[in-house]
């Protein structure tokens, strides 16, 4: 239930003046001056905040408002009004999640602290909490990588939500909302720079009811609309029926996936809700990891999730246990490279190297012949003169922040938490430029070892074109991939036909994904997707994917 507006003794409601914007200077109940905005997004904003009276200032801290609905006048009735109704609700979800904080969380490793004395509270117009102040979260960083971890990476990453997973279902409770974006690193230069803390728990529920006992299986069905982000939410929670613990482990499979598989998941490029449904019932776990370093071990860690007991409580050991292995995994082409394997290819995601302009994408061995590289990528960091770069739209604007949306993109999530709404916010981070163009040839596909990075690209990584790049662009218009200049020239595939495949746009205004139709013609070997042979209507391939022809294997790429 939520709270009544607040009130001074023997006096008004606490409102100095109602406005849905702070500004730095501000002081609330006389002790928290706002400093630096640090975001903002659909539910309010986030301030690096101090204590005036010096009592709490050993730590740095942030706050977080929700504004409040204006008061109505004495003697009047307000009438309601959308606005005022999402005010109220956003300031609603403020005041529960500082109840999860005080009376179910406090001290757990995995969770911010909040400052001793007052950490929530009304004041002019505003609701607030005050907390710890943290990094980067993790779709940030992961951006900012270069949309890479590596292995050893993405396991210590895992086992640390999966332990505060883990520690809120010891204690009844369900994250619900398991996304990148509520994964927090600590501050930089801090203790706990390297630990992950959970955020955002405006939408955690308990499972068990008042008597303690787990709450029975008994839902809606898929017309009840469910809880989470429809990106990463479990099956069964998008299909509107109650969640377990189960689908908080299986949510944060979809996590680990979506990072080991540089940012992309099919149903990102679902155009509604009901399409993007769809697209995750009739997916295969097994295909989605195919090709992935460590793919295996993502996909037995989705399998367990999905097959746990609506009310048993998982196997945390076990799930740990395949994080553990995964953090073991070897690149191929580093020390030891045992790589993952993908009908007999060796399936490279070494880290970039880079001389002046040259970059050897991930799936080639390393420089060619003449190579150097100053610059390079290990365990997610950059070093040496020429860093590479990620041009990311709307999340170009690198802030730390405590758990608020602060990118339009990210509202756009933050609307899709409760009412499963379509998350596009993948689409908004590519930048659409077109494919290169030669003296008197025109717009063409080509192999290329420039840093210019187009939104699509196909990866040779096996057969003769080996550890090629052949850009895409936007495939405003259809190319074809064969022997024949001006498309894609896989001119030393003796097997290839002149035009062999047809590559287009595939409809579902995303540049996460190509329509391949393979040509007829006599004498034309058959086309092959994830070793799955097509059939003449072609069919949709999306990033990490693998196209096979003649004697070459080529993943589709996206920048």
């Amino acid at each position: 239930m939520p709270p009544p507006r607040q009130k001074e003794k023997n006096g008004p409601v606490l409102e100095e003046k109602n406005s849905s914007t702070a500004r730095p200077g501000l002081i609330l109940r006389g002790r928290w001056k706002l400093g630096r905005l640090l975001g903002e997004g659909a539910c309010g904003q986030v301030f690096a905040v101090e204590d005036v009276t010096g009592a709490q200032n050993e730590q740095e801290w942030v706050i977080k408002l929700a504004p409040l609905p204006p008061p109505a006048a004495a003697g009047v009735a307000r009438k309601k009004n959308k606005k005022d109704e999402s005010l109220k609700r956003n300031a609603d979800t403020l005041y529960m999640e500082q109840l999860v904080y005080k009376n179910y969380l406090m001290g757990v490793p995995h969770v911010p602290a909040l400052p001793a004395l007052l950490s929530y509270g009304e004041d002019k117009g505003f609701r607030f909490l005050v907390m710890q102040r943290l990094g980067q979260d993790l779709s940030q960083l992961f951006e900012s990588q270069g949309r890479y971890f590596s292995p050893a990476t993405l396991a210590d990453y895992g086992k640390q939500m999966l332990d505060g997973i883990q520690q809120m279902h010891e204690r009844q409770l369900l994250f619900i909302d398991v996304k990148p974006e509520n994964f927090m690193l600590g501050l930089p230069g801090t203790r706990a720079s390297k630990r992950v803390f959970l955020v955002d728990l405006g939408l955690v529920e308990k499972y068990t009811g008042s008597n303690g006992v787990h709450k029975p299986q008994e839902g809606q069905g898929a017309a009840g609309g469910g809880v989470g982000t429809p990106l990463f939410s479990s099956l069964a929670c998008h299909e509107g029926r109650p969640a377990g613990r189960r689908d908080d482990l299986e949510a944060l499979g979809w996590v680990l996936l979506y990072f080991a598989r540089g940012g992309v998941l099919p149903w990102a490029s679902a155009t509604s809700d009901s399409e993007c449904l769809k697209m995750k019932r009739s997916a295969l776990v097994k295909d989605l990891s195919r090709g992935v370093v460590g793919g295996d071990l993502l996909a037995q860690f989705l399998e367990m999730a999905r097959k746990t007991a609506y009310e048993a409580a998982p196997k945390y050991a076990a799930f740990a246990g395949l994080l553990d292995k995964l953090g073991g995994v070897k690149e191929a082409g580093g020390k030891g490279g045992a790589g993952s394997s993908c009908a007999g290819v060796e399936v490279q995601v070494a880290g970039r190297k880079r001389k002046g302009e040259r970059v050897v994408e991930r799936g080639e061995r390393g420089p060619k012949k003449g190579g150097g590289g100053e610059g390079e990528r290990k365990e997610g960091k950059v070093t040496g003169s020429s860093p590479a770069t990620v041009k990311m739209g709307p999340r170009a604007e690198q802030i730390d922040r405590a758990g608020l949306k602060s990118s339009d993109s990210n509202n756009r999530r933050e609307k899709g938490s409760r009412k499963m709404a379509p998350d596009h916010s993948l689409e908004t981070d590519v930048v659409h430029l077109t494919a290169g163009e030669a003296p008197g040839q025109g717009p063409r596909a080509r192999s290329t070892t420039n840093g210019h990075h187009q939104s699509l690209w196909l990866e040779g990584l096996a057969g003769p074109h080996k550890g090629e790049r052949f850009e895409l662009g936007t495939l405003e218009k259809a190319m074809y991939l064969g022997r024949e200049r001006g498309g894609v020239a896989l001119l030393e595939d003796k097997r290839v036909g002149g035009k062999h495949v047809k590559l287009e746009a595939s409809g579902r205004n995303s540049v996460h994904s190509v329509k391949v139709t393979p040509m007829t013609g006599a004498g034309l070997d058959p086309v092959l997707c994830n070793n799955v042979a097509m059939g003449k209507k072609g069919r949709v391939l999306f990033a990490g994917d693998l196209l096979q022809v003649g004697e070459s294997t080529l993943a589709l790429r996206r920048a």
